[in-house]
């Protein structure tokens, strides 16, 4: 639902008239941008009724990461950001997207060589795995806190490659089309 025509707007570009991070797609093509919408999520975030500092400190990690990514990695010109807090059954559920490169042709340039968004989408999730910029460890420690999560969900697609991680551990590789990343977990 977010692509050109709406890439230039600033920022909010859905549910712009309310005071509260949840519920609105945020667009960023910055860090400091990306850390102006980080910051107005965590005050919503530190509300939520029983969630702990380590689900929380979990959940600004994961958040911090995939719009890093955006950032960094994409070569879009934006990304765009929503986060959702379902009060009945307490979880949260964010979505990150972009209309960059992909994560195939991230690696380009890289000491890794997938054949396929498939095999490039398996690959990121992986320990010390990175493009040339950062370390390599952001969609594996996104991975690894979902997986440690009690209801968490991860899925990641790019390209015709789509990584998903269920709730209980089960991984699954597949193809699909499309760009996004986003997790969900319990909060308590």
């Amino acid at each position: 639902i977010l692509a050109p025509p709406y890439s230039d707007i600033k920022h909010i570009l859905f549910n712009e008239n309310s005071d509260r991070a949840f519920g609105r797609v945020f667009r960023f093509s910055s860090i400091d941008e990306y850390l102006e919408i980080f910051n107005k999520v965590q005050k919503e975030v530190i509300t939520l009724p029983k969630i702990g500092s380590g689900f929380r400190a979990a959940f600004e990690w994961c958040i911090s990461e995939i719009m890093d990514n955006v950032v960094l990695h994409s070569g879009s010109s934006a990304g765009y950001f929503m986060v959702q807090y379902l009060h009945k059954e307490r979880l949260l559920r964010t979505c990150v997207f972009d209309l960059g490169q992909g994560i195939l042709a991230s690696f380009k340039n890289s000491q890794y060589s997938p054949s396929n968004a498939i095999e490039a989408v398996k690959l990121a999730v992986e320990p010390n795995v990175t493009s040339g910029n950062g370390q390599g460890n952001g969609l594996y420690g996104l991975r690894e806190i979902v997986k440690q999560s009690s209801n968490g969900r991860l899925q990641i697609t790019s390209g015709d490659g789509k990584y998903v991680l269920s709730t209980g551990g089960k991984e699954e590789v597949s193809e699909k089309a499309g760009v996004i990343a986003g997790f969900s977990g319990a909060t308590s």
